[in-house]
């Protein structure tokens, strides 16, 4: 569902970009014509009939100018998009390899203090449940994950 609404955003982006390219070139060439042009003459409007019984006319919606804001038409029905920031799931070993660099640069203290916040002597003995608060410890004392 996300997938598809950043398609239609990005559509009717380009849209834009093609209608807005296609205004500055028409004002160029206006432009560039009225600097060639001393006298215009108008010629008369051609007369044309007026059909008895005209085609209906379908609803075509109109494109937003250049100062017009683009609002995307999202459903107001609840799709499962999450609304707070998607937090990464980590892993034991990927826990294990940023503590085991951060031993190798120096950092065992913060290693031994992030563990006894939890009341451990290992990696090994946190709740699996708890590896992203750790993730986020160790990102906040400056060790790479």
């Amino acid at each position: 569902m996300l997938e598809e609404i950043l398609k239609n955003i990005n559509f009717n982006l380009e849209r834009i970009a093609n209608i807005l390219e296609m205004k500055g070139n028409t004002a160029k060439k206006i432009e560039n014509s009225n600097q060639n042009i001393t006298t215009i003459q108008q010629a008369p409007a051609p007369q044309t009939a007026i059909p008895q019984n005209p085609m209906p006319q379908t609803a075509v919606p109109s494109m937003p100018t250049a100062n017009t804001a683009v609002t995307p038409q999202i459903s107001k029905e609840p799709q499962g998009i999450p609304t707070a920031q998607v937090q990464e799931s980590f892993t034991q070993e990927q826990l294990a390899v940023a503590m085991s660099n951060a031993v190798a640069t120096g950092k065992m203290g913060i290693i031994q203090g992030i563990l006894q916040q939890f009341g451990v002597q290992a990696l090994t003995q946190i709740n699996p449940a708890d590896y992203n608060k750790v993730a986020t410890m160790l990102k906040e004392a400056g060790v790479n994950i």
